[in-house]
């Protein structure tokens, strides 16, 4: 193989790559002028609100973390971010007060996380504090039928803040009044 083989072997992928990503840019810009995003920023009263229902005071990387997510929430266009952190670090209080400001902008809210347990944790844990909010919630595990139905119900007519739930929540028949806001918790565990 020769030199110029290997030159144009890579010109090719290359242009190939690129010519990829211009259209993924494209289709990302087509898909912002489709569907804008939320005007659904934080005050003060927010923060104070917050700050009583929480049992300890955030970190200051906590703190930081939760004020770039809510100034991304305040623009009207659709936010993709990842929050790396080790386990223990409060990625999940930061995803909490994310879904609380949702919920104060009328809107409904989701926590997606990878398994029924991992679920029902977050509803043991934040139900209470959300209760405390006065922030109307579910958690979206198998349930009979009926029951389904109901909690069904409810999310489709808006009667449901925020929602904690598997991969499931995204099912044809799992429908939202007006959701905003959506996060994944261990994402990894999805494969992506």
């Amino acid at each position: 193989e020769s030199i110029e083989e290997v030159d144009m072997r890579e010109r090719l992928l290359y242009e190939e790559l690129f010519f990829l990503e211009l259209q993924l840019i494209t289709e990302q810009r087509e898909h912002a002028e489709r569907f804008p995003g939320f005007e659904q920023g934080a005050n003060e009263a927010l923060v104070n609100e917050l700050a009583q229902v929480l049992p300890f005071e955030l970190t200051s990387e906590q703190a930081c973390a939760r004020d770039e997510i809510w100034a991304d929430m305040a623009v009207p266009k659709a936010m993709d971010r990842l929050l790396l952190g080790d386990v223990g670090t409060g990625k999940t209080i930061v995803a909490f007060c994310a879904l609380v400001c949702a919920a104060r902008h009328g809107h409904q809210a989701v926590m997606v996380g990878p398994t029924e347990i991992l679920v029902k944790q977050y509803a043991r844990s934040l139900g209470p504090l959300l209760d405390r909010l006065g922030v109307s919630w579910c958690c979206s595990r198998q349930r009979p039928q009926q029951m389904r139905r109901s909690a069904l119900s409810k999310r489709l007519q808006g009667q449901v803040s925020i929602c904690f739930g598997t991969h499931a929540v995204f099912e044809p028949s799992v429908q939202f009044a007006d959701c905003s806001f959506v996060c994944f918790d261990e994402q990894q565990r999805f494969g992506v």
